[in-house]
C-alpha cells in the first residue's frame, strides 16, 4: 500500500496542509501515517535565552522548561486526534505517532522508515532574517527526503 506522510509539530501546523494530506491519501487509497514531532530544541533554545538574558534563575528555568514540553505534548495529542478524526471521516486508513526529537532528523527518519510517495509539511512562520541566517527545516527536508515533499505555508490554521 502506498503511504502519505504528514509531519507536524506545534510551529508548523497549518490546515491546508493537513487537507493536502488528506487529499493525496483519499485520492491515492493510500494509508495516512500522520507524524508530530516534538521538536526538543525550541524549548532548549527559549529556556537558554531566558536563562542568559537573566530573567530566570537555574530553577525556574528548569521549570519552564517542563513546562513548555508538557504544553508542546499536549498540543501534539490533540492535533493527532484531530487529524485522525478527519482521517476517519472520510474514511482513509492512518496511523499517528508521536515523537520527540530535533524536526529534521526525525523527519527524515520516518521518510526512511515509512517509505512514502510523498511528505506534507507546513513552512514555519518566521522573518526572512531568521529564514536567512538559521534556513528553513521544510526545504532542507525537500531537498534531503527521498520522494516528493509538499511545502504549505505555516500559519492558516
Amino acid at each position: 500500500m502506498n503511504r502519505v506522510l504528514l509531519v507536524l509539530s506545534a510551529s508548523r501546523v497549518s490546515n491546508s496542509c493537513v487537507d493536502g494530506a488528506l487529499d493525496a491519501a483519499g485520492s491515492e487509497d493510500s494509508e495516512l501515517v500522520v507524524l508530530f514531532i516534538l521538536d526538543t530544541v525550541m524549548p532548549h533554545d527559549v529556556q537558554e535565552h531566558m536563562s542568559h538574558e537573566g530573567f530566570l534563575g537555574e530553577a525556574p528555568s528548569g521549570r519552564l522548561l517542563l513546562s513548555m514540553r508538557k504544553e508542546l505534548k499536549r498540543q501534539g495529542i490533540n492535533e493527532l486526534a484531530e487529524v485522525a478524526r478527519a482521517a476517519e471521516k472520510r474514511g482513509i486508513t492512518h496511523r499517528t505517532e508521536l515523537v520527540e526529537g530535533e524536526f529534521l532528523t526525525r523527519a527524515l527518519e520516518a521518510a526512511q522508515t515509512e517509505a512514502p510517495t510523498v511528505i506534507f509539511v507546513a513552512k514555519r512562520e518566521r522573518a526572512a532574517l531568521s529564514r536567512l541566517v538559521s534556513g528553513s527545516r521544510a526545504e532542507e527536508l525537500k531537498d534531503a527526503a527521498p520522494c516528493k515533499v509538499m511545502i504549505h505555508k505555516g500559519g492558516d490554521s
